[in-house]
């Protein structure tokens, strides 16, 4: 017999907040025509402490991943690209490295 715990420890919701978000910067990436290989500033706004301080955690994994030379995230809601992260509210700027 084998029994499987099922309940999310902390670090697993972070892991899959930070995969979400990776997934709606590349999404954001291509329909703004940016091309794969491209090096952008990334900066995140939301007013949700898990998913904020999740995304902290995550940050040098996240920038990795979009390839950001800048991944920064705040509180507060401004930015160009609206974001639904598993139902967090999130806003994002985001900018090809020059």
């Amino acid at each position: 017999m084998v029994a499987f715990d099922t309940e999310l420890g902390p670090e697993l919701i972070a892991e899959g907040l930070a995969r979400e978000t990776v997934s709606r910067i590349q999404r954001i990436r291509k329909e703004t025509g940016l091309e794969v290989t491209d090096r952008i500033r990334v900066r995140i706004a939301t007013h949700d402490a898990e998913l904020r301080e999740a995304l902290r955690a995550q940050a040098p994994w996240c920038s990795r991943e979009v390839l950001a030379e800048h991944f920064e995230v705040v509180e507060g809601s401004e930015g160009a690209h609206k974001l639904d992260v598993n139902g967090k509210a999130a806003a994002m700027d985001l900018l090809k490295q020059t």
